[in-house]
This record gives C-alpha cells, sequence and structure tokens, in this order.
C-alpha cells in the first residue's frame, strides 16, 4: 500500500518481474546441475474401483 500513496504504482510490475527472475534462475541453474526437473512426479492417491452414478441418475 505504501507504493499507492507515494504514486510509485508505475513501478510495481517492474519491480515485482525483477525480483522473481533471481528465483527463476536459480531454479534452472539447480536443474542443470542436478540433470532433472524440479517437479515432484504426479501421482493419483486416492480411492480406485470406486463404483459411481451417471448425472442423470442422480
Amino acid at each position: 500500500m505504501t507504493h499507492v500513496t507515494r504514486g510509485l504504482t508505475h513501478t510495481f510490475t517492474p519491480t515485482f518481474a525483477v525480483s522473481r527472475v533471481g528465483g527463476w534462475c536459480n531454479h534452472c541453474l539447480e536443474q542443470l546441475e542436478d540433470d532433472r526437473l524440479g517437479r515432484p512426479v504426479s501421482r493419483y492417491g486416492g480411492a480406485r474401483d470406486r463404483i459411481w452414478t451417471p448425472v442423470d441418475e442422480r
């Protein structure tokens, strides 16, 4: 809110972008160093073989 009261609203987006670039670069460097993507494997952990009722019959 301080940037609004000081009339610095035009600098918010560039400041936000600059602050994020450092983190993005660090993620890229870590991925290159580890030779893998830094995302977890997506696995379904819910119940299996459930019986469901079609929408028309509900």
